[in-house]
């Protein structure tokens, strides 16, 4: 007979998709943590500043509040100044946050 309060029984291991999404938070907060500041140096620096701000800010804005608002707000800035571009064009309406 099998005693069920038996301490030396093996732990049943996490499951594996508890695994992978701990991994992912932590490789998206950490990779947007390196590249925010490192675009806003390239700002003033020669080098592509805007593009990683906009890259470090989608890896973040899964995870942080702030970075979704940051990231809209970028993003109607980038419509506005394509619209400048392209006179004639149409701006997309934003899309509203659930």
């Amino acid at each position: 007979m099998i005693d069920a309060a038996n301490t030396d029984a093996p732990q049943e291991p996490a499951e594996p998709a508890d695994r992978p999404r701990g991994f992912a938070h932590v490789a998206r907060v950490t990779s947007g943590a390196i590249l925010l500041p490192v675009g806003i140096a390239l700002l003033v620096l020669p080098g592509p500043g805007l593009p990683l701000i906009a890259a470090s800010l989608a890896l973040l804005r899964t995870e942080f509040r702030w970075a979704d608002k940051a990231w809209h707000k970028l993003s109607a800035v980038a419509q506005r100044g394509l619209a400048h571009l392209r006179p004639g064009t149409r701006l997309r309406e934003p899309r509203t946050r659930a």
